[in-house]
């Protein structure tokens, strides 16, 4: 089941530290698999092997194999500035500079090691940074041939930013020195781009990247080149190409995902998996778990905000998502002082999505008094999660008034409103130009508040009718309340 999570929590929520050392670097190991992170969005660099400075994890190992990585990481650009970040490979060192080193890892009740650092696209002074800011957050388990790569990005300039993609490059060398085999492929159901070294000797294993937030560009390629590869790179993680791979080689993966808008202050959530497996079936498999891990464990509805308000009798409730997985609709529940919670409405989720959505929901003519509110969200497979509660002093300025009929003229019914400051005695009438009673809509005490009331005219013939009130507060002996209104039904 899903947790409807606040955005405090999502940033927070790193319960035990385990090691509270700031470090550069950490390994996840799940048994199965150890990947190196580091502070700054590289990953599977292992400076004791390949000499990347101050990189010195054990790279990417999958079952007692040797590292399969070279250099990896996360890339990121828009048309403007093209593609920056750890592009080592080809000359371009580590472009993030690093704000927060971790301090160390996390556990929570669905992942053994949670790990979170914060850095920026603020690194390299000759290229033309967008002005982001970056909480990265990596999660394994026991067992798992996954992990999970959460990407919180925001844009930190006075102006917006748009059409960003956001990517993982990384060379691949299975093998080792037999890099030069290596091959790979594409499962596009699974937005999975994998290599592997044709030939077995000495790593039999598939590797491979899944863009879990769905994506919009990936390559498996061998063309480089350092003077360009900015442009390249950018087109490689914006743009899919499902080409074949017939030949061995020194092959690169980019894969990414996007365009994204960015208001000034403005966040937006990506995820990637790196996954290995002992043959392409153990690889597909690992990338469908690592998917159902993001879906229902690492970004869930996540509810970043949610107040009310009272106006003229009504209470307005507005709430914002930051991201949203197979979210089918928000119930909204009230209950008084001492009292159980009633749902008195329903707005419709998003479905699945990892953008920012805002929400309102306004419950008409409550009267004077303190509320709770909450939300109820249900899955699509019925699964739900309540919100916190929220109060609300819903203070009336309610005056006795009489309010135009809408629409009019009208064809076959209107809507008449009217609001009471205090509880009273209420009849509502509709008279014909001759004076005669049509109708009585209202004749009961009723709470002060703002009511609405629905008049039919099926029955009745075009022309010029009206409608009047009288409102007795009840317990007082003056201040009684009357007035009339003309309505035009027109056939």
């Amino acid at each position: 089941m899903k947790k409807l999570l606040s955005s405090l929590v999502v940033f927070s929520a790193l319960f035990f530290i385990e090691n509270s050392i700031a470090q550069n670097f950490l390994d996840h190991s799940t048994g199965n698999l150890t990947a190196s992170v580091m502070d700054d969005g590289a990953f599977g660099v292992n400076d004791s092997t390949y000499g990347f400075p101050g990189h010195v994890g054990n790279g990417v190992v999958f079952m007692g194999n040797i590292n399969a990585s070279y250099t990896g990481g996360l890339i990121i650009g828009n048309s403007s500035t093209k593609c920056s970040g750890h592009l080592a490979s080809f000359n371009i060192m580590f472009e993030m500079l690093t704000s927060t080193p971790f301090p160390g890892f996390t556990s929570n009740p669905n992942f053994n090691q949670i790990a979170t650092c914060v850095f920026s696209d603020s690194g390299a002074p000759t290229i033309n940074q967008l002005g982001l800011s970056v909480q990265q957050t990596s999660y394994s388990n026991t067992g798992d041939n996954f992990v999970i790569l959460d990407f919180t990005i925001t844009n930190n300039t006075a102006s917006p930013v748009n059409d960003v993609y956001v990517g993982q490059f990384q060379d691949w060398d299975i093998g080792v020195t037999q890099y030069f085999n290596n091959n790979g492929g594409y499962d596009q159901s699974r937005n999975l781009a994998y290599q592997y070294l044709n030939g077995g000797n000495p790593d039999p294993s598939y590797y491979g990247i899944v863009a879990l937030s769905g994506w919009s560009g990936a390559r498996v390629t061998t063309l480089w080149n350092p003077s360009t590869v900015r442009d390249s790179a950018y087109e490689w993680m914006s743009t899919f190409l499902d080409e074949a791979i017939t030949t061995n080689g020194d092959y690169r993966t980019f894969v990414g995902c996007g365009p994204y808008d960015f208001d000034v202050s403005e966040s937006i959530r990506v995820g990637f998996a790196y996954v290995a497996g002992v043959d392409l079936t153990s690889l597909q498999d690992a990338s469908t778990a690592a998917q159902f891990s993001w879906n229902n464990f690492v970004i869930p509805v996540e509810l970043t905000s949610f107040t009310g308000s009272s106006f003229d009798g009504n209470v307005i409730l507005n709430w914002t998502t930051a991201t949203e997985i197979n979210n089918k609709i928000f119930n909204v529940e009230r209950r008084k002082e001492n009292s159980d919670f009633v749902t008195v409405g329903f707005v419709e989720g998003k479905g699945t999505t990892t953008e920012r959505q805002e929400y309102s929901y306004i419950d008409r003519y409550v009267t004077a008094g303190k509320y709770f509110y909450r939300l109820k969200q249900i899955d699509f497979d019925g699964t739900f999660e309540y919100s916190n509660e929220i109060e609300v002093d819903a203070t009336t300025l309610l005056s006795f008034s009489l309010e135009q009929n809408y629409p009019n003229p009208f064809n076959p019914s209107t809507k008449i409103t009217y609001s009471i400051p205090d509880k009273s005695f209420v009849t509502l009438k509709v008279f014909d130009p001759l004076g005669r009673e049509i109708s009585q809509l209202v004749n009961e005490e009723k709470e002060a508040g703002k009511y609405e009331i629905e008049f039919d005219a099926n029955n009745l013939s075009s022309g010029v009718y009206f409608y009047k009130i009288e409102a007795v507060p009840i317990g007082r002996q003056a201040g009684d309340f009357v007035e009339t209104k003309k309505m035009i039904l027109l056939r």
